[in-house]
């Protein structure tokens, strides 16, 4: 494999807290269940629609309310650490000679500021689309801009629906556990590797060379 598609936003950035305040600022406003701290791990192990139900969103109304977290997220994305050794391991693996690149349901623009304020350097490919189900979708039109086959292309994200658009896609993913989804849902989704770790990623890379 020559080419690494990562996850941006729970893969590379810890997003997962902020993501949770801005959810509760607008459950409040529209009378939604609020997310409590020690419910975050049960939360993390439910698919979407069981999430949805479980917070009282209906899921007509599911789309309207990503759209909003989303925008409340683009203006405090900046100030968002990233996930403990995640910098490191992009270094490395741009050593090792793998091309890196980021599919993403964030702004374009968000993401390569984010990038340049937190020096992490060589990723050449930046490709984001605003449709939350329609990964796979993107994963094609990476692959066909780039001129990329199947078999060249790994992708790393933290969500079971990343897993069903790689299937979709047919290319190969390794899940990370730090994300929103949980180990246990993670692994329901069969993905071909889950790492604890960002540098069980770089091992993970090495084989393949």
């Amino acid at each position: 494999m020559k080419h690494i598609i990562f996850d941006f936003d729970g893969t590379i950035v810890q997003s997962k807290s902020l993501t949770i305040d801005i959810y509760n600022e607008l459950a409040a406003k529209y009378n939604y269940k609020l997310i409590e701290k020690d419910e975050i791990p049960y939360l993390s192990s439910l698919s979407i629609p069981q999430r949805s139900k479980y917070l009282k969103v209906p899921l007509w109304k599911l789309p309207s309310l990503v759209n909003e977290v989303r925008k409340k997220y683009k203006q405090r994305i900046l100030k968002i650490p990233t996930v403990n050794g995640v910098p490191e391991v992009i270094k490395e693996l741009h050593k090792l000679g793998y091309q890196l690149g980021i599919i993403s349901t964030n702004d374009k623009k968000n993401i390569i500021q984010y990038l340049s304020k937190h020096r992490i350097k060589h990723i050449s490919k930046v490709f984001c689309s605003t449709n939350v189900f329609g990964k796979h979708r993107l994963i094609y039109k990476y692959l066909n801009h780039f001129k990329i086959k199947k078999e060249n292309v790994i992708y790393i994200g933290d969500e079971i629906r990343d897993i069903e658009a790689c299937k979709k896609a047919k290319i190969k993913i390794i899940c990370v556990s730090w994300g929103f989804d949980a180990r246990r849902l993670l692994e329901q989704g069969k993905p071909e590797y889950i790492v604890d770790h960002p540098q069980q990623i770089k091992e993970i890379m090495i084989k393949q060379i």
